[in-house]
């Protein structure tokens, strides 16, 4: 499994941690790829050939874990949202 995060800012705040979990067996290579400022999507099709065509979210109340509150430079603890989504391909698999 490939496991990365990546923080999304509003006004140069943080506000928004997004860890993605990816099969590694579908993105060989993915790991040394520069993310940066590039659309996880984008490269899944582009680089991959795999296009998400839909999937489920979920949403719901949680607390800040120590380790997003270093990514948002906030006190662990505090009242949070998490949105879970999983995607699937075409086919219906899961990606």
């Amino acid at each position: 499994m490939i496991r990365f995060d990546r923080v999304r800012s509003v006004d140069g705040r943080p506000v928004l941690v997004v860890r993605t979990t990816l099969p590694s067996r579908m993105f060989p290579g993915f790991i040394d790829l520069d993310m940066t400022d590039r659309s996880l999507y984008q490269v899944m099709r582009d680089e991959y050939g795999v296009q998400p065509a839909g999937g489920h979210r979920s949403i719901e109340a949680a607390v800040l874990s120590a380790e997003d509150a270093r990514h948002l430079a906030a006190p662990a603890g505090l009242p949070a949202l998490r949105i879970e989504e999983r995607d699937k391909n075409g086919g219906g698999k899961g990606i």
